[in-house]
């Protein structure tokens, strides 16, 4: 297997950077629930990485919620129910324990992280960078423990008229994994939490035959700067929603290899080619670049994993090294909703999923890398 890095470039890739930048980040938040492979290293050599395979886990059944209709009542006690003052905001932070102000000369400002937390202050957060970089480690975040790429946001003053105010949010749903994007009509107020906009989104698609498992969705709220995964209880005061500049989508995120969606999806893609073909393999990192190699359709995920890792360790500088030692690789099929984490060069036992088995090609079954978490 050969390896050649060349430079980023206009493609039918193009288009699914976005998505997999996405993908990407919100695979990583969900590896607590994800079924992790541990290979144990046994060689006397210090390890680099570790090798998972971060799939999300199937539900025994489809996550199909049924939930009551929507009514006016609903909506005006989730706007009563927002109104938590706003000087200060009536939380605090969970580091300092310190209450949240939004008044210029406070050095308590609510933040929301690059991996979606809310209940952390500026100043707790840049503490926090510092014992990290201190203790020689890449910064990450105190309660989940993903690592910060992009600094937080400040989260906006939400106006009092607003909290009051049931709406109509335009939310876009990317449905890479059953070909489906569109946009969803869902009834909000600020008190509106992810999980609620995305079991509204569900029962709007149940009624369209879309079905995917719910669970394995994933609700963005997108700004100017930066898209952030909403968490299931964070509402929309608490990233300070605004109306003329941010949004939210919906993206379907990562499910098992061997999940009925997945294996119909795969029935009507084209078999990998027989012999030596020539793998591009895009990324959605702007601290990587789009690279080419030379496989079989017998090769694993493993052996592509642990090649790229190599090759990388070997050619970075110190700082790319320390990434790939703390998070590792990942592989991405955004068209299947598959990804494959690599966090250790040495193991003495490897995953056996090849290319042929999930139909991956040149022209079919796309595969994307970056870091992984």
């Amino acid at each position: 297997m050969s390896i050649e890095r060349i430079a980023s470039e206009g493609s039918s890739d193009q288009s699914n950077l976005a998505f997999v930048n996405n993908f990407l980040s919100q695979s990583s938040s969900q590896s607590n629930s994800a079924t992790q492979i541990n290979i144990t290293n046994k060689s006397s050599n210090p390890p680099i990485s570790n090798l998972d395979n971060t799939y999300t886990a199937p539900p025994t059944s489809l996550d199909i919620r049924q939930h009551t209709p929507i009514n006016d009542s609903k909506l005006e006690q989730e706007s009563i129910d927002a109104d938590r003052s706003i000087k200060p905001t009536g939380k605090q932070c969970a580091i300092c324990l310190e209450m949240f102000s939004f008044l210029p000369e406070s050095k308590i400002i609510p933040i929301i992280t690059a991996c979606g937390h809310t209940t952390m202050c500026k100043s707790c957060f840049y503490r926090t960078k510092e014992t990290d970089v201190g203790n020689k480690k890449l910064p990450s975040c105190p309660f989940c423990r993903i690592v910060q790429f992009d600094s937080p946001l400040s989260v906006n003053e939400v106006k009092k008229d607003d909290l009051h105010t049931s709406f109509t949010l335009m939310v876009k749903y990317n449905g890479r994994v059953t070909d489906t994007n569109q946009v969803l009509n869902i009834p909000c107020s600020m008190s509106t939490t992810g999980a609620e906009i995305r079991d509204r989104a569900n029962e709007l698609l149940l009624k369209e035959k879309i079905i995917f498992p719910n669970s394995s969705r994933s609700v963005i709220f997108n700004t100017s700067l930066q898209q952030i995964r909403l968490h299931a209880d964070t509402t929309l005061q608490d990233v300070g929603f605004k109306f003329k500049t941010d949004s939210i989508s919906i993206l379907e995120g990562s499910i098992k290899a061997s999940s009925q969606i997945v294996k119909n999806k795969l029935e009507n893609l084209l078999p990998s080619p027989n012999g030596t073909f020539r793998l591009s393999i895009n990324t959605a990192s702007h601290r990587l670049q789009k690279i080419s190699i030379n496989v079989k359709k017998t090769d694993t995920f493993f052996e592509i994993a642990r090649h790229i890792f190599v090759q990388l360790y070997k050619g970075g500088d110190e700082q790319l090294r320390q990434i790939l030692e703390q998070i590792g690789l990942m592989l991405v099929l955004p068209e299947i909703g598959f990804n494959y984490i690599y966090k250790k060069e040495m193991v003495n036992e490897e995953h056996l999923l090849t290319l042929e088995e999930l139909k991956v090609g040149q022209a079919t079954n796309h595969m994307f890398y970056g870091f992984g978490q």
